[in-house]
Protein backbone atom coordinates (compact mmCIF):
# COMPACT_ATOMS: atom_id res chain seq x y z
CA UNK A 1 0.00 0.00 0.00
CA UNK A 2 2.78 1.99 0.62
CA UNK A 3 3.96 1.87 -2.90
CA UNK A 4 0.64 2.75 -4.00
CA UNK A 5 0.52 5.70 -2.13
CA UNK A 6 3.75 7.08 -2.89
CA UNK A 7 2.87 6.80 -6.65
CA UNK A 8 -0.33 8.83 -6.11
CA UNK A 9 1.00 11.44 -4.53
CA UNK A 10 3.99 11.67 -6.83
CA UNK A 11 2.02 11.72 -9.90
CA UNK A 12 -0.56 13.64 -10.85
CA UNK A 13 -1.83 12.01 -13.66
CA UNK A 14 -2.23 8.55 -11.92
CA UNK A 15 -5.75 7.30 -12.04
CA UNK A 16 -8.20 8.03 -8.38
CA UNK A 17 -7.86 4.84 -6.54
CA UNK A 18 -10.63 3.65 -4.52
CA UNK A 19 -9.85 0.36 -2.78
CA UNK A 20 -12.79 -2.42 -2.26
CA UNK A 21 -12.38 -4.57 0.95
CA UNK A 22 -13.77 -7.11 3.12
CA UNK A 23 -14.94 -5.59 6.28
CA UNK A 24 -16.93 -3.03 8.09
CA UNK A 25 -16.93 0.39 7.66
CA UNK A 26 -14.99 0.63 11.21
CA UNK A 27 -12.51 -1.99 10.55
CA UNK A 28 -11.42 -0.07 7.64
CA UNK A 29 -11.40 3.61 9.39
CA UNK A 30 -8.57 1.37 11.55
CA UNK A 31 -6.42 0.15 8.87
CA UNK A 32 -6.52 3.25 6.65
CA UNK A 33 -5.69 5.19 9.11
CA UNK A 34 -2.82 3.98 9.90
CA UNK A 35 -2.08 3.48 6.58
CA UNK A 36 -3.29 6.21 4.23
CA UNK A 37 -5.59 8.21 6.30
CA UNK A 38 -7.23 10.39 2.81
CA UNK A 39 -7.47 6.93 1.02
CA UNK A 40 -11.11 6.35 -0.47
CA UNK A 41 -12.30 3.10 0.36
CA UNK A 42 -15.51 0.92 -0.13
CA UNK A 43 -16.74 -1.44 2.92
CA UNK A 44 -17.74 -4.81 1.36
CA UNK A 45 -18.94 -7.02 4.17
CA UNK A 46 -20.73 -9.68 2.04
CA UNK A 47 -18.32 -9.74 -1.16
CA UNK A 48 -21.00 -8.61 -3.49
CA UNK A 49 -18.34 -5.97 -5.06
CA UNK A 50 -15.69 -9.10 -5.59
CA UNK A 51 -18.22 -11.18 -6.84
CA UNK A 52 -19.37 -8.58 -9.36
CA UNK A 53 -16.02 -7.67 -10.19
CA UNK A 54 -15.37 -12.03 -10.96
CA UNK A 55 -12.82 -12.08 -7.68
CA UNK A 56 -12.95 -16.05 -6.91
CA UNK A 57 -11.52 -17.60 -4.04
CA UNK A 58 -7.87 -18.63 -4.62
CA UNK A 59 -7.01 -22.16 -5.34
CA UNK A 60 -4.24 -24.12 -3.03
CA UNK A 61 -1.58 -23.00 -6.00
CA UNK A 62 -2.66 -19.54 -5.85
CA UNK A 63 -2.72 -19.64 -1.73
CA UNK A 64 0.47 -21.66 -0.85
CA UNK A 65 2.22 -22.12 -4.43
CA UNK A 66 5.91 -21.22 -5.09
CA UNK A 67 5.36 -18.37 -6.16
CA UNK A 68 3.49 -17.42 -3.07
CA UNK A 69 6.65 -18.56 -1.05
CA UNK A 70 8.80 -16.81 -2.84
CA UNK A 71 6.82 -13.24 -2.49
CA UNK A 72 6.43 -13.48 0.88
CA UNK A 73 10.47 -14.26 1.01
CA UNK A 74 11.09 -10.86 -1.07
CA UNK A 75 8.53 -9.10 1.02
CA UNK A 76 9.84 -9.93 4.74
CA UNK A 77 13.81 -9.10 3.09
CA UNK A 78 12.25 -5.61 2.37
CA UNK A 79 10.69 -5.33 5.93
CA UNK A 80 7.19 -5.82 5.03
CA UNK A 81 5.29 -8.29 7.16
CA UNK A 82 2.79 -10.07 6.38
CA UNK A 83 -0.42 -8.62 7.72
CA UNK A 84 -2.96 -10.08 9.92
CA UNK A 85 -5.67 -12.84 7.78
CA UNK A 86 -9.13 -10.50 7.27
CA UNK A 87 -12.17 -11.46 6.81
CA UNK A 88 -11.63 -13.87 3.80
CA UNK A 89 -8.36 -14.23 2.92
CA UNK A 90 -8.63 -16.83 -0.04
CA UNK A 91 -10.29 -13.99 -2.21
CA UNK A 92 -8.37 -13.21 -4.99
CA UNK A 93 -7.41 -9.55 -5.19
CA UNK A 94 -7.85 -6.98 -8.28
CA UNK A 95 -7.56 -3.95 -10.13
CA UNK A 96 -9.62 -2.49 -12.39
CA UNK A 97 -9.91 0.80 -14.59
CA UNK A 98 -13.50 2.46 -14.82
CA UNK A 99 -14.54 5.00 -16.38
CA UNK A 100 -17.99 5.44 -15.23
CA UNK A 101 -19.66 3.04 -16.82
CA UNK A 102 -16.88 0.91 -18.06
CA UNK A 103 -14.52 -0.89 -16.69
CA UNK A 104 -11.68 -0.22 -19.46
CA UNK A 105 -8.70 -2.74 -17.54
CA UNK A 106 -8.51 -5.63 -15.70
CA UNK A 107 -5.89 -6.75 -13.61
CA UNK A 108 -6.08 -9.93 -11.96
CA UNK A 109 -3.74 -11.64 -9.38
CA UNK A 110 -2.07 -14.90 -10.74
CA UNK A 111 -1.69 -15.80 -6.79
CA UNK A 112 -2.47 -14.06 -3.53
CA UNK A 113 1.47 -12.89 -3.66
CA UNK A 114 1.50 -11.13 -6.86
CA UNK A 115 2.38 -7.41 -7.13
CA UNK A 116 1.57 -5.42 -10.17
CA UNK A 117 3.94 -2.27 -11.01
CA UNK A 118 2.20 0.22 -9.31
CA UNK A 119 4.20 2.63 -10.93
CA UNK A 120 3.01 1.16 -14.67
CA UNK A 121 -0.91 1.94 -13.24
CA UNK A 122 -0.39 5.50 -14.26
CA UNK A 123 -0.28 4.50 -17.89
CA UNK A 124 -3.26 2.64 -18.23
CA UNK A 125 -5.80 6.32 -18.76
CA UNK A 126 -3.45 6.97 -21.62
CA UNK A 127 -4.31 3.48 -23.60
CA UNK A 128 -7.74 4.16 -23.87
CA UNK A 129 -9.53 6.83 -25.74
CA UNK A 130 -12.06 9.18 -24.06
CA UNK A 131 -15.33 9.04 -24.92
Amino acid sequence: MAELRRNTESNAAYPPVVFAFRGTPAEGRRFFDKRWPSARAIADHDGSLYDHFGLRRASLAQAFGPPVFRRTIEALRRGVGVGLPGRDVLRMPGLFLIRKPDILATRRFSHVGDHPDFAELANWPSTFVQS
